[in-house]
């Protein structure tokens, strides 16, 4: 049996992954939310999700032996999906202290401390593992205007799990980013948008998750230290970026 612990499972995307994987008997999953939803209220039905916490990343005090020290043992393999973030698209003279603050908690600080903290207790417990992060097309391809706070945070987070994944080559455990580009999540204004871009349409929510519930079910060794783009060929986000500040 297999442990899949999914923060920003009250998301979109986490709770998607999370219904995904429910179909497979060789999983059990631990999911983190900030507030609870209608999402929450399905998964508290899957007899395959053992527990549901309510976490504020914004400051809490990441401990896995206070989730895990009663179970690891029962885990061959365990999977840390951090599926949560903030996007922010301002001109640089109207970001505000609690807009950094914010940004940079959700977008790097967090995801670098439930990195360092879970890496350092599972080995600790002799545990093969491996580390997903989710986040939007990262800033390295290119400054894109209005972008520039969070061009920041994805670019620091691709690169953190690039040197943390060179930290562990060769040890079987595994790193890496799924960066993902606009797909639909039932947003009013998607289609437009997306028209008016080269990409025509968003990606469909199945053809975002099929990847990384592929990577959790079959861990594959060649992406330690790889940042997949799921963007249907999206360079980056400077004309959604023009198009939303403009309005």
């Amino acid at each position: 049996m297999n442990l899949v612990i999914i923060y920003g499972i009250s998301s979109l995307l986490g709770f998607s992954i999370a219904k995904k994987l429910c179909e497979n008997q060789q999983f059990h999953i631990i999911g983190m939310y900030r507030n609870s939803n209608d999402y929450i209220e399905d998964l508290n039905k899957e007899q395959q999700v053992i527990k549901l916490m309510s976490v504020d990343l914004l400051s809490h005090d990441i401990k896995p032996s206070q989730i895990l020290d009663d179970i690891v043992h029962e885990y061959d393999n365990i999977t840390v999906l951090y599926s949560c973030g903030v996007w922010n698209h301002s001109p640089v003279i109207k970001i505000t202290k609690n807009e950094i603050e914010h940004v940079t908690r959700i977008g790097f600080r967090a995801p670098v401390e439930v990195m360092s903290r879970y890496i350092q207790y599972l080995d600790d417990n002799g545990k093969k593992w491996q580390f997903i992060a989710t986040t939007g097309l990262a800033g390295e391809k290119g400054a894109v205007k209005y972008n520039g706070l969070y061009n920041a945070t994805t670019t620091a987070l691709c690169n953190f799990a690039r040197s943390v994944a060179s930290e562990v080559s060769g040890s079987g455990n595994i790193v890496c980013l799924y960066s993902i580009g606009l797909f639909d999540k039932g947003q009013e204004y998607i289609n437009n948008l997306c028209r008016q871009l080269t990409i025509q349409r968003p990606l469909s929510l199945e053809k975002i998750i099929e990847p990384i519930c592929q990577q959790i079910t079959y861990p594959n060794i060649a992406f330690n230290g790889a940042v997949v783009e799921l963007s249907d060929g999206l360079f980056n986000y400077q004309e959604a970026a023009n198009i939303m500040v403009s309005k």
